[in-house]
């Protein structure tokens, strides 16, 4: 499982949760994005993604 984190003025902002596929490893799915309520609708995950 791969995992990355943002965070932002020292506070955690949120992370993603994704799994490497079984079959083929260079495949990645998103399992989950947990973000901070105060902190949605900013992009993130595309940030995430670009990290994973």
């Amino acid at each position: 499982m791969d995992r990355a984190i943002a965070i932002l003025d020292g506070e955690l902002v949120g992370c993603p949760v994704a799994t490497r596929s079984q079959d083929d490893p260079a495949e990645i799915y998103l399992q989950d994005v947990m973000t901070d309520p105060n902190r949605r609708r900013r992009g993130w995950p595309e940030h995430w993604w670009d990290d994973l």
